[in-house]
């Protein structure tokens, strides 16, 4: 009987806890962490992109394209992409796993890339890690939403 008890508090421990109050903190950090990367996009205040994105933060953009950090950083700076606006509509949710998160959420993205004006409704994922105890973005996928209303290709 004691062998039981032991094995499973063993176990108990070896297996990550769901709902304790420090996953809610985490999802809170990184829930406010999108937000913060989405109006520093829109602000172009690259020093707060840099400080939230990992160093080897990869983006997929709606055309497939594969974007690094230094990329995205020296287009918003030298103005190849300028956002207007990323309005977070319905279904943006935070999921914790550990030391990594998975934000989803639907948005519609305002923005001129190339001086070609973007109105678009787009589906994206981001990709959290820890990483030596703060929370960054470590990858991002953008997919746009064909055929809905507010579209403009």
């Amino acid at each position: 009987m004691r062998r039981s008890h032991l094995a499973t508090a063993l176990l108990a421990l070896m297996v990550p806890s769901m709902g304790r109050a420090d996953d809610a903190d985490a999802e809170k950090q990184v829930a406010m962490l999108s937000k913060q990367h989405r109006e520093a996009v829109v602000k172009g205040d690259t020093k707060a992109m840099e400080s939230i994105l990992a160093d080897d933060w990869v983006a997929i953009d709606p055309n497939g394209g594969v974007e690094s950090k230094a990329l995205a950083v020296k287009d918003l700076r030298d103005g190849t992409v300028d956002y207007e606006a990323i309005d977070p509509l319905e279904e943006v949710k935070v999921r914790m796993y550990g030391d990594a998160a998975v934000v989803t959420g639907r948005y519609r993205a305002k923005l001129t890339y190339k001086g070609q004006k973007i109105d678009s409704l787009v589906r994206t994922s981001e990709f959290y890690a820890k990483q030596g105890g703060m929370w960054r973005c470590v990858h991002t996928q953008v997919t746009r939403i064909a055929g809905q209303s507010g579209e403009k290709r």
